[in-house]
């Protein structure tokens, strides 16, 4: 297993998401060695990280961005942690860097579980909880580990929680998006579709910036 003290120490932090949006907030300084690369939707991801880790350097991926709740009680913007992510389609689970799971006192430490197709309906979420013992669901993470892990680099899994359990996620494609904006009496959904965004990737900024941290005390 490819630990972060074993892994390569002059690398720089690969830090992915899915889209542009989850990343919105987040500001790396200048010379902290730290790329961000979106790889689009779903298992996709899986191959744009393989290719980017081809070409060295990378030291550790994060994969991040947002994410659904699927056991109750979170609030959107909550911090999340894989201790480890499971593909859901196999039932193949693979475990990140330990070194991080005290990110954030704030931050909820757990399974994720990654989804070929969104999951929207609460039922959806609760049911997927409970059958992968998981507390929050992607598209990308277990793409994302095996790319890092088939490459011996070191990964870890940290999300905001964009949809908590209980809140239907009404958008979830461009295309849905889209379809709100052309409906007038959806403009007020639309309009708080677009808050949680906002506060998710703020508190995906702050999560992010203490990994890059706590990282820097392992050099």
């Amino acid at each position: 297993m490819v630990t972060l003290e074993t892994s390569r120490k002059t690398g720089s932090i690969l830090i992915v998401a899915a889209v542009p949006q989850e990343l919105q907030d987040f500001r790396p300084q200048r010379n902290s060695k730290v790329q961000c690369l979106v790889t689009g939707m779903g298992p996709r991801a899986g191959e744009v990280v393989r290719r980017r880790l081809a070409e060295g350097d990378i030291e550790l991926v994060v994969s991040t961005g947002f994410a659904g709740g699927v056991r109750p009680g979170f609030r959107v913007g909550d911090l999340v942690l894989a201790s480890e992510v499971i593909h859901a389609p196999s039932g193949l689970r693979r475990r990140p860097v330990s070194s991080f799971f005290s990110l954030s006192e704030s931050a909820f430490v757990g399974p994720f579980v990654t989804v070929e197709k969104a999951l929207a309906d609460p039922k959806e979420k609760a049911w997927a909880g409970n059958r992968f013992g998981a507390i929050a669901v992607d598209m990308e993470s277990a793409a994302v580990a095996q790319a890092a892990t088939q490459a011996g680099v070191a990964w870890v899994a940290v999300r905001a929680i964009l949809d908590p359990m209980e809140t239907p996620l009404v958008i979830h494609s461009r295309a849905q998006a889209l379809r709100c904006l052309a409906v007038p009496r959806r403009w007020k959904e639309f309009s708080g579709f677009l808050q949680m965004v906002r506060t998710a990737s703020r508190s995906l900024a702050g999560g992010l910036n203490d990994l890059i941290e706590r990282r820097k005390r392992w050099i």
